[in-house]
């Protein structure tokens, strides 16, 4: 997770009119637990914030993974997680 932030004096100079409501005072790249928060906190401190995210879109209710046992992840994430896991 990455948050930027931007006064408006330093990038004045990049503000066009037609530009003017594209213009965050914050960007958030990532909603996960961090950035969703990080957004949150922004949002509620006034700044205007953008939220960047790849994945797809989960409503709440219908996670993937919400009923999958503890070794289906293994077959989900493969090697990777595996490593991770029992890295010696």
């Amino acid at each position: 997770m990455a948050v930027w932030t931007f006064n408006n004096n330093i990038m004045a100079h990049f503000n066009i009119d037609s530009n003017k409501k594209r213009t965050f005072d914050a960007i958030v790249i990532g909603s996960g637990i961090s950035g969703g928060w990080a957004a949150k906190e922004l949002c509620d401190n006034g700044l205007k914030t953008l939220v960047l995210e790849r994945g797809p879109a989960v409503n709440h209710g219908e996670y993937p993974t919400t009923m999958m046992e503890p070794w289906e992840f293994f077959e989900l994430l493969g090697d990777s997680l595996r490593s991770l896991i029992f890295a010696k």
